[in-house]
């Protein structure tokens, strides 16, 4: 019985501490926390702005993130969907920026495990 509750408060703690990760990834986004951002790109990083615009690399990829998130403002966050991939420990993120003027911005974020830590490896910025 001990080994049952143990292993469930570790589980817990642990779906705790992810999902506080993944809020502060999307906080990270919405308070346009450039640094904060920077920290959390793989090297590998795919970042896709509107559907059509690509570009790869953590310093290109900041850069395309930082202008649209300047033109667009965020000032309110709605998280839509949180979730794992078949890979384990890679999870995806998506939410739905808002800003003044109501209008609305879907933000995906896929996350993977590397060897410093969870890191944002595609990121997809779309107006709505």
């Amino acid at each position: 019985m001990k080994k049952i509750i143990t292993t469930t408060i570790i589980f817990l703690s642990l779906t705790v501490s992810s999902i506080s990760a993944q809020n502060q990834i999307l906080k990270s986004l919405q308070n346009m926390d450039f640094p904060a951002i920077s920290k959390l790109l793989s090297p590998e990083v795919q970042v896709k702005i509107d559907k059509n615009k690509k570009i790869t690399g953590p310093t290109s990829g900041l850069n395309a993130i930082q202008n649209k998130l300047e033109a667009f403002r965020p000032i309110k966050m709605e998280s839509k969907h949180k979730g794992s991939s078949e890979t384990e420990g890679n999870d995806y993120l998506i939410a739905e920026f808002y800003n003044a003027a109501n209008d609305r911005m879907r933000v995906f974020v896929h996350l993977e495990n590397g060897s410093d830590g969870r890191r944002i490896c595609d990121i997809k910025l779309r107006s709505l």
